[in-house]
């Protein structure tokens, strides 16, 4: 083979490559799905209940935040999902705290976290679900009508079967914002079940923080379910998990 022969054939390869990666970067978005320029990847989200609600509806704007894991994936690492999520709860007017004295609680437990599976329609209802409700929430509380369910990206089934199964992935996170009950100053009448007092304890203290806990509790409590899920080709899970991650936090925060 010929100096210019191999130029030629090394050129060739260049030009193919040149044009299959053109053609990958130009693969049309698919019907409904949401995609990012920079990385390629394509998202869908379903939210079936969404709140309406307002920091400055709360006396007590203080609001702690608990995460929780139920999956059984061990990828999270729950103290940094709470700290992101604390931290957009707090752009929208909140105030994060890890103290007991607060007014509002913000629960996200997920329940799956892995690769998508066709049968997860069926586990998680508002994964084929089209209409959903919305809820209000203020001091007050209760629900204040339904509006058509919150669908953004893609549904899901242009998910499943549009990519590998190694390149796609979805979590399911059921979030709950409650509103903590004012405790009274001094209910007119208090059942209190009396305990031992610990040694040195005294006794008008010791009945006091009994009948502060008789009273404080959760107030209206509003539960939403949430989906985020993508998919890329030849795109490592671990890329598209942090992604799908990112978003579900900023969904969440702006649910409420």
């Amino acid at each position: 083979m010929t100096a210019y022969q191999t130029s030629m054939r090394w050129l060739a390869a260049g030009a193919l490559a040149v044009f299959l990666g053109g053609c990958a970067s130009q693969v049309p978005t698919r019907l409904g799905m949401v995609k990012d320029p920079a990385t390629g990847l394509q998202f869908g989200s379903v939210v079936d209940n969404t709140i309406i609600t307002d920091a400055s509806f709360h006396k007590n704007r203080k609001i702690k935040v608990r995460v929780r894991n139920t999956s059984g994936d061990t990828a999270f690492d729950l103290r940094d999902l709470a700290g992101r999520l604390g931290a957009a709860l707090a752009a929208n007017g909140y105030e994060p705290t890890a103290d007991d004295d607060f007014g509002l609680l913000v629960d996200l437990n997920v329940v799956y976290s892995g690769q998508v599976q066709s049968s997860l329609a069926t586990e998680y209802a508002l994964l084929g679900a089209a209409g959903g409700g919305v809820t209000g929430a203020a001091a007050g509380g209760g629900r204040v009508g339904t509006a058509a369910g919150v669908l953004a990206g893609a549904t899901f089934g242009h998910i499943v079967g549009s990519y590998a199964t190694e390149d796609t992935y979805i979590i399911v996170a059921e979030v709950t914002f409650a509103i903590v009950k004012e405790p009274l100053t001094r209910p007119s009448k208090t059942i209190v079940f009396s305990r031992s007092p610990t040694p040195g304890e005294d006794e008008d203290e010791r009945r006091r923080k009994e009948e502060e806990r008789s009273i404080r509790g959760l107030g209206k409590t509003f539960t939403s379910n949430v989906s985020v899920f993508a998919g890329g080709t030849n795109t490592p899970q671990s890329r598209i998990a942090e992604e799908v991650r990112q978003r579900l936090i900023r969904i969440v925060g702006d649910i409420i």
